[in-house]
Protein backbone atom coordinates (compact mmCIF):
# COMPACT_ATOMS: atom_id res chain seq x y z
CA UNK A 1 0.00 0.00 0.00
CA UNK A 2 1.05 3.57 -0.53
CA UNK A 3 1.12 4.36 3.15
CA UNK A 4 3.65 1.63 4.04
CA UNK A 5 6.80 1.99 1.98
CA UNK A 6 9.42 -0.73 1.78
CA UNK A 7 12.53 0.93 3.18
CA UNK A 8 14.78 -1.95 2.12
CA UNK A 9 14.16 -1.40 -1.60
CA UNK A 10 13.29 2.25 -2.05
CA UNK A 11 12.60 3.76 -5.42
CA UNK A 12 11.76 7.23 -6.61
CA UNK A 13 8.35 5.96 -7.72
CA UNK A 14 7.59 4.96 -4.11
CA UNK A 15 8.38 8.51 -3.04
CA UNK A 16 6.22 9.92 -5.85
CA UNK A 17 3.36 7.64 -4.78
CA UNK A 18 3.50 9.04 -1.26
CA UNK A 19 3.48 12.58 -2.67
CA UNK A 20 0.40 11.78 -4.76
CA UNK A 21 -1.32 10.16 -1.78
CA UNK A 22 -0.59 13.20 0.37
CA UNK A 23 -1.95 15.47 -2.38
CA UNK A 24 -5.18 13.43 -2.44
CA UNK A 25 -5.51 13.85 1.31
CA UNK A 26 -5.10 17.63 0.96
CA UNK A 27 -7.79 17.73 -1.72
CA UNK A 28 -10.19 15.65 0.38
CA UNK A 29 -9.47 17.83 3.40
CA UNK A 30 -10.37 20.97 1.45
CA UNK A 31 -13.50 19.34 0.02
CA UNK A 32 -14.79 18.13 3.38
CA UNK A 33 -14.00 21.45 5.03
CA UNK A 34 -15.99 23.29 2.36
CA UNK A 35 -18.93 20.94 3.00
CA UNK A 36 -18.72 21.50 6.76
CA UNK A 37 -17.80 17.87 7.50
CA UNK A 38 -15.36 18.69 10.27
CA UNK A 39 -15.10 15.19 11.77
CA UNK A 40 -13.78 13.90 8.43
CA UNK A 41 -11.42 16.88 8.19
CA UNK A 42 -10.02 16.06 11.62
CA UNK A 43 -9.47 12.41 10.63
CA UNK A 44 -7.79 13.37 7.33
CA UNK A 45 -5.45 15.80 9.09
CA UNK A 46 -4.53 13.03 11.50
CA UNK A 47 -3.76 10.65 8.62
CA UNK A 48 -1.87 13.36 6.75
CA UNK A 49 0.53 13.70 9.69
CA UNK A 50 1.49 10.03 9.37
CA UNK A 51 1.92 10.24 5.61
CA UNK A 52 4.02 13.41 5.92
CA UNK A 53 6.34 11.74 8.43
CA UNK A 54 6.71 8.67 6.20
CA UNK A 55 7.39 10.87 3.18
CA UNK A 56 10.10 12.83 5.00
CA UNK A 57 11.71 9.63 6.28
CA UNK A 58 11.62 8.14 2.80
CA UNK A 59 13.21 11.25 1.31
CA UNK A 60 16.02 11.08 3.86
CA UNK A 61 16.49 7.36 3.20
CA UNK A 62 16.63 7.96 -0.56
CA UNK A 63 19.19 10.72 -0.09
CA UNK A 64 21.29 8.43 2.11
CA UNK A 65 21.00 5.67 -0.48
CA UNK A 66 22.25 8.06 -3.18
CA UNK A 67 25.15 9.17 -0.97
CA UNK A 68 26.29 5.62 -0.30
CA UNK A 69 25.88 4.65 -3.95
CA UNK A 70 28.00 7.56 -5.15
CA UNK A 71 30.66 7.29 -2.43
CA UNK A 72 33.85 5.56 -3.53
CA UNK A 73 34.57 2.29 -1.81
CA UNK A 74 37.79 2.05 0.15
CA UNK A 75 40.00 -0.92 -0.58
CA UNK A 76 41.65 -2.20 2.56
Amino acid sequence: MLAKPNYDHLTDSDYQSLLVFEAYLVQFEEFFEAKGMYEEVRWIRHMKKFITIRRKCMKAALQQKEKTASAPTLAV
